[in-house]
């Protein structure tokens, strides 16, 4: 098995959402259609972007606004653009230590008259997440004083991305010893727009 190296995981600070109009598209999969230049992949949470299809208008069944793609109702018949807005990224930070957690909320649903065993429901979903890293000059205690959500992304041996979230700052610790290197360790957790696709998603 081939090891992966876990050393490009990424923390991005957001700069100004920019508009972006008729940005071609490339078809990754089936009806799947992404913005071809990676800058602009992450789009703006706040903006619905505008897909057309030969220059007509067309409803996408989904958004992913993590990595810039859509996925059309059927095969289209022209060529795929996208207009809307992007958010530029510059990455701050990387980590020599991570870990992601995905967590659920187990809802109890067993009503009367079942046949004697729990049954259960998921409801809502969380994600959390810590980056151990030397020392940022104060970076990230910056970012949780001024209450900055930030992309967190993981992009193992410098391939494509595997996952992104937008995720706030809650907790920074740092430490360090005579003859060792200072440490900082960041918590991360989920900053949830309610919107599908646009606050964490597996790429």
């Amino acid at each position: 098995m081939t090891g992966t190296a876990s050393y490009n995981t990424a923390i991005k600070q957001p700069g100004t959402a920019t508009t972006f109009t008729d940005e071609a598209t490339t078809n990754t999969s089936g009806n799947v259609y992404q913005v071809t230049d990676a800058t602009k992949q992450i789009f703006d949470r706040a903006t619905v972007p505008v897909v057309e299809d030969g220059g007509v208008p067309v409803v996408p069944d989904e958004i992913n606004y993590l990595d810039g793609s859509v996925t059309l109702p059927a095969p289209p018949g022209g060529v795929v653009t996208i207009s809307g807005k992007y958010i530029p990224m510059t990455v701050v930070a990387t980590g020599k230590e991570f870990s992601v957690e995905l967590t659920a909320t187990e809802l109890d649903d067993t009503a009367f008259g079942d046949a004697g065993y729990r049954s259960r429901v998921i409801g809502l979903i969380d994600v959390s997440a810590t980056l151990r890293l030397n020392w940022a000059n104060g970076f990230f205690i910056a970012s949780l004083l001024a209450r900055l959500p930030l992309v967190f992304e993981i992009k193992p041996g410098g391939a494509d991305p595997i996952m992104r979230a937008w995720m706030v700052i809650p907790d920074v610790g740092w430490s360090g010893d005579i003859d060792g290197i200072e440490d900082e360790e960041v918590s991360f957790a989920l900053d949830g727009a309610g919107i599908p696709n646009a606050d964490f998603a597996f790429l």
